[in-house]
């Protein structure tokens, strides 16, 4: 009796010394109220495929192609200074296309800002994003929204000679920018 207590307090000692492992987060709700003033229940679940062992952000690689949800692809190379890029197409229902761009976690709100501005103009040049009418590009950095705006495709006019952010500006609605974006776009006489 006492080597199979002496064997069970063993195999538990070589089970926890083997490490433990991590339970599954609980899916929580969160109710959100929306813009019309309903309000709508919210999955908060944590992906820890994005977390690196200290739980840190783990910055995924842009890569060369986004699918979106209906299974179409859009290219997102262009966004050359992103470390990540969301892509919701909601071409089929909105005429609609938003793009939420995480720059890196020291980059310059401003900067940044103007680096998308410039690389949008390709990105709105290209064929996967026909068929909408408009499309919202939304830049974060360290996780915090730092500018919004809106393109309208319809007024989206290339040429040679004036500067691609211009161009992207005079097509867009500044839907929103931190006092830090502003400044900036001031200072470079972009706005």
């Amino acid at each position: 009796m006492k080597k199979l207590l002496y064997i069970g307090a063993l195999s538990v000692l070589l089970l926890a010394a083997c490490g433990e492992e991590k339970a599954e987060p609980e899916e929580e709700k969160t109710i959100v109220e929306a813009e019309d003033n309903t309000t709508i229940e919210k999955d908060n679940v944590e992906d820890n495929n994005l977390k690196d062992e200290d739980d840190s952000p783990k910055a995924e690689k842009n890569s060369l192609d986004k699918k979106n949800k209906s299974g179409t692809v859009i290219d997102t190379s262009v966004f050359e200074h992103a470390i990540n890029v969301e892509v919701d197409d909601a071409r089929e229902l909105t005429k609609h296309i938003t793009l939420k761009i995480d720059l890196a976690n020291d980059a310059q709100a401003g900067m940044g800002t103007l680096n998308v501005l410039t690389q949008t103009f390709d990105f709105l040049e290209q064929d996967d994003v026909k068929g909408a009418d408009t499309i919202a590009i939304l830049v974060r950095v360290n996780d915090i929204k730092v500018s919004q705006f809106t393109v309208h495709t319809a007024k989206f006019k290339p040429d040679d000679i004036t500067p691609m952010a211009d161009l992207v500006l005079a097509s867009s609605d500044i839907d929103f920018v931190t006092p830090e974006v502003k400044s900036f776009g001031e200072t470079m006489e972009l706005w």
